[in-house]
């Protein structure tokens, strides 16, 4: 991690000549938010990036509590779904992850891209979603589609006629990729694909059922009732659009080596199937659901997979407890 954060002192050089093609650091070339973070928050420790991680994981969480009372209007569904949130990868990482993979971050900025907020702040929160990793850039397309589905429900206009929130995407994407187009012309960047593709699905489609499930965990439960929904509301493209992102976005997720950070990416999937999803239930019935979306996701242990390693477990602060008062290794 320490390496990353020493980036904050020479932002513009280039690592792809001091690391090699498939190591980790090699692919950090054009990770720049967290560098950037630690250059104006004067950040030089691990620990100090650890907190300002903290931090990005209560403004997260508060942004998702605000959106989801405007979604439901409702405080327990929204607490029970924050909990359950808090219990997958996307949720846990702002504390767990402390190996300088900053998708925590990424998340936060991908959040913020989904709030009804002042158009030029979503096309920010988009720009250093790019910055901080490349896989926030396809999951960028679940926010698009949240925008236009958005748009439909609410004004009735077709689903495929560009929200204004998509022109704030694209023009970030096209200042990102001049941006990075300038960065490898005249400061050498290196566009970094070693250990990505094809060649690593012998290692991926090993653990490809137990990655998928805990992508989404018991929110699962969302997904064949929001399809359902659009089913019966006669959607039937906007259906097929939001299955082909997904499996697209899966499909993807298994030729790089860090799966189980590529499938959190989706997680703009979860937000969306439960606002489809919650129009089929009454509140009191939405609450039962989600208390067995909380218990699938409390009970399921979180595994880390990386290609070339072994299932990593991610053990949770009641787990990690118990241990210590067992005095369990």
């Amino acid at each position: 991690m320490q390496e990353k954060i020493n980036r904050r002192d020479h932002l513009l050089e280039t690592v792809s000549n001091k690391y090699e093609g498939s190591t980790h650091m090699a692919k950090t070339e054009f990770r720049l938010t967290a560098p950037f973070l630690a250059k104006i928050f004067n950040i030089k420790t691990k620990w100090g990036i650890y907190i300002l991680q903290l931090i990005a994981g209560f403004l997260f969480f508060g942004f998702l509590t605000v959106l989801l009372l405007l979604l439901t209007n409702d405080k327990g569904i929204t607490f029970l779904f924050a909990m359950a949130f808090g219990f997958i990868y996307p949720g846990y990482s702002f504390v767990a992850e402390m190996e300088g993979f900053f998708d925590s971050f990424a998340f936060l900025f991908l959040l913020i891209a989904m709030l009804d907020i002042n158009i030029m702040f979503i096309a920010l929160a988009f720009f250093f979603a790019f910055w901080t990793d490349e896989r926030a850039i396809l999951a960028s397309s679940l926010v698009l589609f949240w925008w236009q589905y958005q748009q439909n429900v609410k004004t009735k206009k077709s689903f495929f006629l560009p929200a204004l929130q998509s022109f704030a995407f694209g023009f970030s994407l096209f200042i990102y990729l001049l941006l990075r187009w300038y960065l490898i012309l005249h400061y050498g960047f290196k566009n970094q694909f070693a250990g990505a593709g094809l060649t690593v699905l012998g290692y991926t489609i090993n653990y490809a059922g137990i990655v998928f499930w805990q992508a989404f965990e018991g929110f699962w439960l969302f997904l064949p009732i929001a399809l359902y929904q659009l089913y019966c509301s006669k959607k039937y493209l906007i259906g097929i659009v939001f299955i082909m992102l997904n499996a697209a976005l899966f499909l993807g997720a298994l030729t790089v080596m860090g799966i189980t950070r590529s499938m959190a990416y989706i997680f703009p999937s979860i937000i969306i199937a439960f606002y489809i999803a919650k129009e089929s239930f009454e509140v009191t019935e939405l609450k039962r659901l989600m208390a067995i979306v909380l218990l699938f996701c409390f009970v399921y242990p979180s595994y880390s997979f990386i290609v070339g390693k072994g299932p990593h477990p991610y053990n949770p602060i009641y787990m990690r407890a118990t241990k210590k008062l067992l005095h369990i290794d």
